[in-house]
């Protein structure tokens, strides 16, 4: 069993905390090792909390370097030799901030996230081959495809 009782990290932006824990009871595993027996034998259960500033400090350089990546990319598929026009930094800040707020969006959409008080959060639970995430029973199918 490995568990991590509680992660605080406090920051001007907001802070993030958090908690994990996941055990293997080798009992249920059976006595040949198979993927089925192992998935049995796990559980796990974490839960992390995140201020609404802090999220978007984190998310902003990530999608900046994606929005630019893509306007690259599009551009050099017109024209492999021309230098793309990137937009300047007011216009580029809200596209970041535009794409950043549909991301959010979607992840609580799908019930990956859950917002209020300032803050975005998710719990999730594993055992006996049942994932609940917050709060909601599904599938591993339904998690890969964000349904």
């Amino acid at each position: 069993e490995i568990e991590l009782k509680r992660l605080d990290l406090k920051t001007s932006e907001g802070d993030f905390t958090g908690n994990a824990k996941i055990s293997f009871d080798g009992t249920k595993a059976g006595p040949d090792f198979n993927v089925i027996g192992l998935a049995g034998a796990i559980a796990a259960q974490a839960d992390c909390r995140v201020g609404e500033r802090l999220l978007h400090r984190i998310l902003t350089p990530i999608m900046k370097d994606r929005i630019i990546s893509e306007i690259k990319e599009r551009a050099a598929e017109d024209d492999p030799q021309a230098e793309p026009e990137l937009p300047d930094e007011k216009e580029l800040n809200a596209l970041v901030a535009s794409a950043i707020e549909e991301q959010l969006n979607a992840l609580m959409q799908q019930g990956i996230l859950q917002k209020g008080n300032g803050e975005y959060r998710s719990t999730a639970s594993y055992k006996a081959g049942q994932i609940v995430l917050n709060g909601r029973p599904l599938s591993l199918q339904e998690l890969l495809m964000g349904n």
